[in-house]
């Protein structure tokens, strides 16, 4: 099978078309409307015994300078965090959907 190149027509409509069905990105301004808190920051390092880390903290907007049009997962490129367990610099957010505001009952 022949890899597509990037100058490829094939190449540029299957970028187009993943694009069309993923769409761009939520913006931290879309998980706020859906009521997301703030996010989990999650550590990827390694414990000196070998095991995975894990450590995670869950950061707040209000506890953030960063502007609402910022795409959620450029927030790891856009703050400065170090695991206090490992001292690893290598995280993952996730948005934080277990504290969600949540609509009163009916």
């Amino acid at each position: 099978m022949k890899r597509l190149e990037p100058e490829d027509e094939r190449w540029i409509d299957d970028a187009r078309r993943a694009a069309h069905v993923r769409g761009p990105p939520p913006t931290i301004a879309d998980c706020k409307a859906e009521g997301c808190i703030g996010f989990h920051v999650c550590c990827n390092g390694t414990l000196p015994s070998g095991r995975r880390c894990g450590n995670w903290k869950v950061i707040l907007w209000e506890d953030v300078n960063l502007p609402p049009e910022l795409p959620f997962p450029q927030i790891a490129h856009s703050i400065r965090a170090r695991c206090t367990k490992c001292g690893c610099q290598r995280f993952h957010i996730v948005p934080d959907a277990t504290h969600q505001k949540r609509p009163g009952p009916l």
